[in-house]
């Protein structure tokens, strides 16, 4: 499994500008390298039998943004 460190989300959020701290940032490397053994598990034969997405959007969907409140 490939493990996201926490010192790499530190590097992450740092080249985005934001701050997080120690207990966020061990909850984010811990699901991000979830999300990546959970990819990982993916046959490289399902991966060449699926169709392209015909659709992409970068329009957030109603709800999904919060203004920190």
């Amino acid at each position: 499994m490939a493990e996201i460190t926490v010192e790499q989300v530190f590097q992450m959020a740092g080249a985005l500008g934001l701050e997080v701290d120690e207990g966020r940032a061990r909850v984010i490397a811990s699901r991000l390298s979830g999300v990546i053994e959970g990819l990982g598990e993916i046959g490289e034969d399902m991966l060449t039998r699926a169709e392209p997405a015909h659709e992409f959007s970068v329009e957030p969907e109603m709800g999904s943004v919060t203004d920190g409140e």
